[in-house]
């Protein structure tokens, strides 16, 4: 049993060591991503910024709400390991669900008894 229980203790650490660096690994990646996509947005947006006739108003506006879409971004990626455990969870919920029943097979041994029952006040 103790054999058992250390094998099932190692895999559980190495299951949440494996969730843990790539919850970890997730977030610089989207950030590297957003930062990225915000670079292009900028040097396509300074490039064209007279084929665009958007007024200096708009185009602060407009940058300052993609910079700020990088926090929602980066909870969406923490969002993500949620949503993993909860499926793995629920595969091996149905796994024991779905699998076949174990019958417990037991010897019983039953001594006959023997003996008098006697009632004694007893009311309606």
């Amino acid at each position: 049993m103790k054999k058992f229980v250390s094998k099932a203790n190692d895999e559980n650490l190495k299951q949440n060591l494996k969730m843990e660096s790539t919850t970890n690994l997730a977030t610089p990646l989207i950030q590297i991503f957003v930062a990225g996509a915000l670079a292009g947005m900028s040097f396509l947006a300074l490039n064209n910024l007279d084929d665009l006739n958007l007024p200096s108003e708009s185009f602060v506006a407009f940058f300052t709400a993609a910079g700020l879409m990088a926090r929602p971004i980066r909870q969406l990626s923490s969002l993500n390991a949620v949503i993993q455990k909860g499926l793995a969870a629920a595969e091996d919920i149905f796994i024991s669900i779905d699998g076949s029943p174990k019958t417990i097979l037991r010897a019983w041994s039953y001594q006959k008894t023997s003996g008098r029952y006697k009632h004694k006040e007893c009311y309606l």
